[in-house]
This record gives structure tokens, C-alpha cells and sequence, in this order.
């Protein structure tokens, strides 16, 4: 999915009002967490509110100045539970697996206004959860700080919610030196804590991905993820230059314009297309996959089409590529999202 830039509204509001919360508690009124950010207390309790990564940075550095509490990252990031994120919170919790949780977790982060980017590594018996900040930030400020500690922080508290408050982590890296307040680390974070070391990571017990969350029902997940489906479609049409090519697409069902095409209509060479859509940390053949994926679940839930005409609609060659290609989007098949 592409990028969204960082002026882009495109996320819900869910941390900027925590942090006013947590600022709040600390004595701090909302006009001052809030202030520069373009925000308002009001606003945020509106479900279809949207705010912008800067916004939530410039929230972030007005409680890194204002807070007298050196672990108020931290104290925030506990303070957050996985209901908190809506449907992306919903579908974690109902996740079918571990494994399974933290492959949609990676695919669907942009719907949790992701302050910081995340992989996961196992290897053996240990695995790990590695951050990188979503901003161009110097690892040596205090605002990379803030947002690592609320990163590990907000990771543990989700983790707990789903598999139980036993689970802890092994252990936490951080790539900064130790801070003043580092003693209050272990405190929060439940494990010990390194400092000035390669990489951001938090370290727990890689036998834990075989297992599931506690409230695991395929069911559910089912349901809530093709909600979450729509919510990444409609964050793809209004974010960067794939939001153009997503849009271009979508005008030509069946007959989809080929790379070069679509990057003369918007007046650049391909190469240039393919090199702003990798920026964007996606590409044409991506983009397109979505359109089709997009399109195939709204005639499946909407029309009585049959396979063979919506294959042909989405320019497969037959219904049987169309089945293979559904069955790689979803994992399961067309008639599973016909209306009962």
C-alpha cells in the first residue's frame, strides 16, 4: 500500500487522544497538548475525525516538553489497550493464530497511525519485534526517544491484552543511550532493558508464535478484516502518487491501462512512475492487484454476476486464473462473499 506523506489526514485519532489523556492527568490541559497541531479536544472524539503524522508528532514534542514525568512515553504507550484501535484492534484480538496476528499486524499497520515501522524476526527458539521510526528523526534526540519508548511500550500492553498478563518479553534493545530515567525502564516494560545497541527490538519467547490469542475466532476475524479491507482501500485512494494510479485504474475496469499508459497520463516516463511508487513502497503491479481485489469483492457482494463474468470484467484470462488469484487475496473462495 503506498505511503501516505506526513501532512496527509488519513488516520484515526486514537493516540493523539490518549497522549491529551495521559497529558491531562500530568496537569496539562488539552489546549497545550494540542497546541500547533491544527487540533482541537472536540474533534477527536469524532468518529470520522482524521489526522495527519505531523499533527500527531507535533502532539508527541508538545508532551515531551511540557510533561514533568520522564516515563511519560512509557506510562502512555501502557496506558493504550488493542480496543483502542477499532477494527484493526478487533481483528488481532480474533485472530485465528499467533503467526496469523502478526502477518495482518505488519500488512495492515497504516491502519494504526504507525509511528514507528515494524518487522518481525524468529529465529529459533527467540523472536523479535523490530522498530524503526516512521520519521526522519535523529536516534540521538529526545523526540526518537519518546516514540521508541512509547513503541514498546504500546506493544507490550497489546500483547498482554491479547495472549494474557503473564506474557512479558524477554528482553528490550534500544538503539539511544540510556537516559536519565533509564532505572524506570524495567518498571513498565517488565524485562530488562539495553541501551546503545544495534537495533530497536523487543525479544520474547518465539514458542509464543505457535500459539493463539486468547479470544481467537476465524469468524470474527473473518468479518472484521474485510472491514479493515475497505479502510486500507479507502486510505490507498487518498494518499501520494499511487492514489492517482489507484484512481486511473479504477476508470478502466476490465480494460486496465498498462504501466506506460498510466504513467502518460500522468505526464512522466515510466521509469520515473515506478521509481516515485517504490518511494512510496509499492508498485504498479501492486496497485493493481488491489484495484482487481477492490472490485472483485464489491461485484461479489453487490451483483449477481457470475464468476466467469467478473473474471472476464477484471481482465483474467478465465475463472479459474480469477479463483487462483482470489484465493491469494483472501484465502478463500469467491463464493465464500456471496451474499446468503
Amino acid at each position: 500500500m503506498a505511503q501516505a506523506t506526513i501532512d496527509e489526514k488519513v488516520y484515526p485519532p486514537y493516540k493523539v487522544a490518549l497522549l491529551v489523556e495521559v497529558a491531562r492527568e500530568d496537569g496539562i490541559p488539552a489546549e497545550e497538548t494540542l497546541r500547533d497541531s491544527g487540533l482541537d479536544a472536540a474533534v477527536l472524539t469524532q468518529p470520522g475525525a482524521r489526522i495527519s503524522q505531523r499533527q500527531l508528532l507535533t502532539v508527541c514534542e508538545n508532551v515531551l516538553r511540557l510533561s514533568k514525568d520522564p516515563a511519560v512515553a512509557l506510562r502512555a504507550g501502557r496506558g493504550i489497550h488493542i480496543t483502542a484501535y477499532g477494527m484493526y484492534g478487533y481483528a488481532l484480538l480474533s485472530s485465528p493464530s499467533t503467526r496469523d496476528a502478526a502477518d495482518f499486524a505488519m500488512r495492515y499497520h497504516k491502519l494504526a497511525t504507525p509511528m514507528a515501522n515494524m518487522r518481525l524476526r524468529a529465529e529459533h527458539n527467540d523472536a523479535a519485534w523490530i522498530f524503526e521510526s516512521a520519521f526522519d528523526l535523529d536516534p540521538l534526540s529526545p523526540l526518537y526517544r519518546f516514540i521508541m519508548e512509547f513503541q514498546f511500550a504500546v506493544f507490550l500492553s497489546v500483547n498482554q491484552d491479547m495472549f494474557g498478563a503473564d506474557v512479558k518479553p524477554l528482553s528490550v534493545t534500544a538503539v539511544y543511550p540510556a537516559p536519565v530515567h533509564a532505572d524506570i525502564y524495567p518498571k513498565h516494560l517488565l524485562c530488562p532493558v539495553l541501551f546503545a545497541q544495534p537495533a530497536n527490538e523487543l525479544r520474547f519467547d518465539a514458542t509464543l508464535l505457535a500459539g493463539r490469542p486468547n479470544l481467537a475466532n476465524p469468524v470474527t476475524a473473518a468479518m472484521v478484516r474485510e472491514t479493515c479491507d475497505r479502510m486500507l482501500a479507502e486510505m490507498q485512494t487518498t494518499t501520494g502518487i499511487a492514489s492517482k494510479v489507484h484512481g486511473i485504474l479504477l476508470q478502466h475496469p476490465g480494460q486496465f491501462p498498462d504501466i506506460e499508459q498510466v504513467a502518460d497520463k500522468l505526464y512522466m516516463v515510466s521509469r520515473t512512475l515506478r521509481r516515485k511508487l517504490d518511494a512510496e513502497g509499492t508498485s504498479y503491479k501492486q496497485i493493481l492487484s488491489d484495484v482487481r481485489k477492490q472490485l472483485a469483492l464489491k461485484y461479489l457482494r453487490e451483483t449477481r454476476l457470475g464468476v466467469e463474468d467478473i473474471a472476464i470484467s477484471l481482465g483474467f484470462s478465465d475463472a479459474s486464473s480469477f479463483r487462483q488469484a482470489f484465493k491469494r487475496w483472501t484465502d478463500k473462495t469467491p463464493s465464500d462473499f456471496r451474499p446468503t
